[in-house]
């Protein structure tokens, strides 16, 4: 006896289920809350590039943000206090001590 054609509906069905199962896969490491504020395109940039990997088809910012938000409700999402608070400290930057001399003597040797 033949074996009935699988059901286009169910089909669908799966590959949207294995979609959204690497999605949340992905988002341990891009997490939600880094979805909105300043880190929002890099975040986005690596989901799409870990589904478009782990799927082995192309994907678009676009597509990816539906499905996200099927779990999450990015405008109830805050970034992270610490982000916020890297931007505004205002840090003097120096260099160590023990390195000075070293950068002291290779600017020497390039201006001679």
């Amino acid at each position: 006896m033949d074996a009935a054609p699988p059901d286009p509906l169910l089909t669908e069905e799966v590959v949207e289920l294995k979609m959204e199962l690497k999605l949340l896969e992905a988002l341990e490491i891009y997490r939600p809350n880094k979805l909105v504020g300043v880190h929002r395109s890099f975040v986005l940039i690596g989901l799409v590039e870990s589904l478009e990997r782990r799927l082995d088809r192309p994907f678009t910012t676009t597509e990816v943000l539906e499905v996200v938000d099927r779990f999450y409700n990015l405008e109830k999402v805050s970034a992270s206090e610490s982000d916020d608070d890297a931007f505004e400290e205002d840090e003097e930057f120096s260099l160590p001590p023990e390195l000075l001399p070293e950068l002291a003597k290779k600017k020497e040797t390039t201006t001679q």
